[in-house]
């Protein structure tokens, strides 16, 4: 039959009104998927005595043997045109046996569309008209539901099968065939992409305590980074989970996970109650390491050496840490963020966790040593690893500055008020006075003479000039202290001229008072005193 002749037919057909399982009862592939009611199909007499004779016929028996593949497109697009325009008519009470008869056109029209489909590209956003109307026939949902749901899993279309629970708002349904995609089984159609995200967005709107806790932990355990988030979520339809709960939960069945909730509770939700363990894992993580891997402790010796090479000026050491840290290397970011909580406002087992560290080589984990040793007030400690095994100078001076209250930055107090003022001056003067003996023990002497003059350059005011004349070596040049000294003759100028304002506004101030007692007595005028 020609384009015309089928259109021609489409419209016949529609307008006779013939109910359309008599059609799909001439059509091999379709024809099983009629269903009846108690009195049957009622058609006129001339009409069955076609149908039957044609069913009996030869070429029905040979087109009934490759089934509906073997009708070709055209026919395949006229039955989809055919039984659309039927499903129109659904819902106004105009059909005899509504129920049976659009049960039937639903799943015909199913079946046609995934034959027409399975020739079609794969993958999300191809397929064109046909997979729209695929598509949108299981968005608005069928009749047939458990046929649909038959026909789509022995067509092997889950992503499909998916969309059809879902337009029946069954979400564990959902949830179990995404699963079932993203872990291996078939689906021809190939239209989920990222899966996990998709089934960590989807826990975000599900209601169900128990599906949020199953599939997060099953994600956890694929992809703990993303899994973790379903647990952290804050604005989910479920109240928050409470991170001991969590916690619980992933170190049981997903221990790989546990490391990156720690991580949302420490840093995004800044609860202080797991920095311990944090630090624990991360230690644990370091520590194994170096322990096991000679190339890692290799390299870490190495980035001391590539550090101490750099001309001033160069950055803190761990800024520069940071800068040249492999990108994805577990075993660096978990040093980063060691680093990053040691020299936090946090409370922790300072001394338990430079037991730990003490199990290495004294010239590995130097940056930890520094951290620790100033919060535990061992100053003079922090400053030689500072000055001698990082070559970390501004670092240094920083930390004379702060009175040795941080190494890095000044820090908050541990309750969230504002930070501890500043040692007294006696404390920094006395750290600087250290701090200058370490830069005069510099074994390169080109850098002994520069971060010395430096440092009295810029900080003289903290040191006593007779004291530091006294430290120097005879030997140096002048030019180095120069502006040390000029800087100590400015402020002692200075001084002086402050000490003659001061006495000229003392003398000032009592000639003022000496005039207002003299006023005073002037208008007061003389006073007799006699006996009672």
């Amino acid at each position: 039959m020609s384009d015309g002749e089928l259109n021609i037919l489409e419209e016949v057909l529609m307008d006779s009104k013939l109910d359309a399982r008599v059609v799909l009862s001439l059509v091999p592939g379709v024809r099983n998927e009629i269903i009846e009611g108690q009195r049957g199909i009622w058609i006129h007499g001339g009409v069955r005595r076609v149908a039957d004779a044609f069913l009996r016929s030869a070429a029905f028996e040979s087109i009934a043997k490759v089934g509906l593949a073997g009708l070709g497109v055209r026919i395949a697009h006229f039955l989809r045109r055919f039984l659309t325009s039927w499903r129109r008519m659904k819902g106004f009470g105009s059909v005899a046996d509504e129920s049976e008869v659009f049960r039937t056109v639903d799943a015909a029209l199913l079946t046609v569309l995934l034959e027409l489909d399975r020739h079609l590209p794969k993958g999300l956003g191809k397929g064109g008209a046909v997979r729209n109307e695929l598509n949108d026939l299981v968005d608005r949902g069928v009749d047939c539901f458990e046929r649909a749901v038959d026909l789509l899993e022995s067509h092997h279309r889950l992503f499909v099968l998916s969309r059809l629970y879902q337009s029946r708002k069954m979400a564990a349904e959902v949830l179990a065939t995404w699963k079932r995609i993203i872990e291996g089984e078939r689906d021809d159609g190939q239209e989920l992409r990222d899966g996990e995200q998709r089934v960590r967005e989807y826990l975000s709107k599900v209601s169900s305590r128990a599906l949020i806790q199953d599939y997060g932990v099953w994600l956890a355990n694929r992809n703990p980074r993303l899994g973790v988030q379903v647990f952290a979520e804050d604005k989910a339809r479920v109240p928050s989970f409470e991170p001991a709960l969590v916690m619980d939960l992933l170190r049981q069945e997903a221990p790989k996970a546990v490391k990156y909730y720690l991580e949302h509770l420490v840093f995004a939700m800044e609860n202080t109650a797991y920095v311990n363990e944090l630090i624990t894992y991360y230690l644990d993580v370091v520590l194994d390491e170096l322990e096991s891997s000679a190339a890692s402790r290799e390299a870490v010796m190495t980035a001391y050496n590539a550090y101490r090479a750099l001309q001033a000026p160069k950055p803190t050491y761990q800024h520069f840490l940071a800068e040249n840290a492999p990108e994805g290397d577990e075993i660096w970011q978990s040093r980063l963020r060691l680093l990053q909580l040691l020299g936090g406002p946090h409370d922790f087992d300072s001394a338990g966790i430079r037991a730990r560290i003490g199990r290495l080589s004294g010239e590995l984990l130097v940056p930890e040593r520094i951290i620790l040793a100033g919060r535990e007030e061992h100053h003079e400690d922090a400053l030689r690893l500072l000055v001698h095994s990082l070559g970390d100078y501004d670092t240094a001076v920083s930390y004379c500055l702060r009175g040795g209250i941080s190494v890095h930055v000044p820090p908050e107090s541990r309750d969230g008020a504002p930070a501890d003022p500043l040692p007294a001056a006696e404390q920094r003067r006395r750290l600087f006075r250290v701090v200058l003996d370490e830069f005069l023990a510099i074994d390169d002497v080109s850098d002994r003479v520069e971060q010395t003059g430096a440092l009295l350059e810029r900080f003289g005011a903290w040191f006593d000039v007779e004291e530091v004349l006294g430290l120097l070596p005879d030997s140096w040049s002048v030019d180095v202290v120069s502006g040390f000294l000029a800087g100590a003759l400015k402020r002692l100028v200075r001084e002086k001229h402050e000490s003659m304002a001061a006495r000229a506004l003392s003398g000032g101030q009592n000639l003022r008072v000496n005039y207002d007692l003299v006023v005073g007595i002037k208008v007061k005028g003389p006073a007799i005193e006699t006996p009672n």
